[in-house]
């Protein structure tokens, strides 16, 4: 799914317009972004949590992680394509 893909599904889902769609989606995303910049780790419940990994070289940046839910594990686990 590519971004404009999710901005047109969040419009539809949300019966908003495409614009205030992208802007939730890009206002959202610039949370996260601060959120690991500052060091902190983001967890959506249900869903994963994404963190900051620093690397043991001091001068070589960390990686980011993602780390699925249990939920989030059990239907990748379950899914079947159709």
């Amino acid at each position: 799914m590519t971004t404009s893909e999710l901005i047109k599904q969040l419009s539809i889902s949300l019966n908003i317009s495409q614009k205030d769609a992208k802007q939730l989606v890009f206002q959202e995303l610039n949370i996260l972004n601060d959120i690991l910049g500052q060091d902190n780790q983001v967890i959506i419940k249900g869903f994963g949590s994404f963190g900051l990994r620093k690397s043991r070289k001091s001068s070589t940046p960390g990686n980011v992680f993602f780390r699925p839910s249990k939920n989030l594990k059990s239907f990748i686990k379950n899914w079947r394509p159709e």
